[in-house]
């Protein structure tokens, strides 16, 4: 079946997970692993293939794949005993997601893994849990409401036939008490 072409407009995970790691390295961190995303969705594909080719100028990538079938929070948890426990000398963890993050976080912080000076912790979202977390989450920020007008300017657009577009939208940093 061909789908009709249609304008987009998404984040650009790749300066995302940039921004991520850019931040780690400035923080003296030595091994920076990933929690990667649920495997059919497209975000976390590019999160994982952009912290592939990114971290390879640091060192080998240490990528852990969500848990399946189970809450995202619970696959973050699990996957921070693995990474923690395997030996492995991570000393940051980057996550796809927020809620991934604040799992691996109460990980860390039920084992007396002190957080952000043993291990630094960065999701993905700037959730409003983020914030209200302990500590709180440093994190990227998608900016909603830049995709949204977007968004609803590409529509008006595509109603008077102009051409299909890729739009993507550049994430922020948000530092907090995980990573500092």
């Amino acid at each position: 079946i061909q789908l009709p072409k249609a304008s987009t407009v998404s984040l650009d995970n790749y300066a995302g997970i940039q921004l991520a790691v850019g931040h780690l390295i400035r923080q003296k961190r030595k091994k920076i692993a990933h929690i990667t995303g649920p495997s059919w969705h497209a975000d976390a594909y590019e999160r994982k293939s952009a912290y592939i080719e990114i971290i390879q100028e640091y060192h080998e990538p240490v990528i852990k794949d969500l848990v399946p079938e189970q809450p995202l929070w619970k696959s973050g948890y699990i996957a921070a005993a693995e990474l923690l426990q395997a030996g492995r000398g991570v000393d940051a963890i980057i996550a796809y997601g927020d809620e991934i993050a604040i799992g691996a976080m109460k990980w860390l912080t039920e084992n007396n893994v002190k957080i952000p000076s043993e291990v630094a912790v960065i999701g993905f979202d700037n959730s409003p849990e983020s914030e209200f977390s302990t500590p709180s989450l440093t994190s990227i920020a998608q900016p909603l409401e830049a995709i949204g007008k977007k968004s609803v300017d590409l529509l008006k657009n595509s109603l008077s036939k102009s051409p299909v577009e890729k739009i993507q939208i550049m994430p922020s940093l948000i530092v907090r008490e995980s990573t500092v």
